[in-house]
């Protein structure tokens, strides 16, 4: 059979110091966390752990204690802003849990086909090719000289 923890108030209330036969129990170690369920967890998790006892100093936002008690808590010592909680065991049923599906639920659809790939990114085109450059033609030849000026008769003396 399994057996659960849970945790509860010692006789005289869970507001208080804890106490062992009505001294504050002295054999626990002190941790600091920010919520009480913090130090309930961690004194669940170990099976040395009796009870565990919270204390908020100050405003909300304040330093918070956790004590873990290893030795037997009995009671609690009235006191403000102190919170005594004791481990207790109880039973639980060891069934196994079982879950009943009706039978008539059809299957998963089947999965769709996958996404094509997506498409490639254009190349890049180049221009046509254009036609050739004429060659230049070749150097004309000069022209021929001018023929002489035809000869004029000599000046008369």
């Amino acid at each position: 059979m399994l057996q659960r923890q849970v945790f509860g108030p010692p006789p005289g209330g869970r507001a208080g110091v804890c106490t062992s036969n009505g001294v504050p129990a002295s054999k626990h170690s002190e941790l600091w966390f920010k919520y009480a369920t913090d130090c309930e967890a961690r004194c669940s998790a170990l099976a040395s752990c009796t009870a565990y006892q919270f204390l908020q100093f100050g405003t909300k936002s304040g330093y918070k204690m956790c004590a873990i008690h290893n030795s037997p808590v009995t009671g609690v010592l009235r006191a403000d802003g102190f919170l005594c909680m004791v481990k207790r065991t109880t039973a639980a049923s060891a069934s196994p849990l079982t879950l009943s599906v009706p039978s008539a639920i059809p299957p998963p659809p089947p999965l769709p086909p996958p996404l094509p790939p997506p498409p490639l990114p254009p190349t890049p085109s180049l221009p046509p090719s254009l036609p050739p450059l004429p060659l230049s033609p070749s150097p004309s030849p000069l022209p021929s000289p001018p023929p002489p000026p035809p000869s004029l008769p000599p000046p008369p003396p």
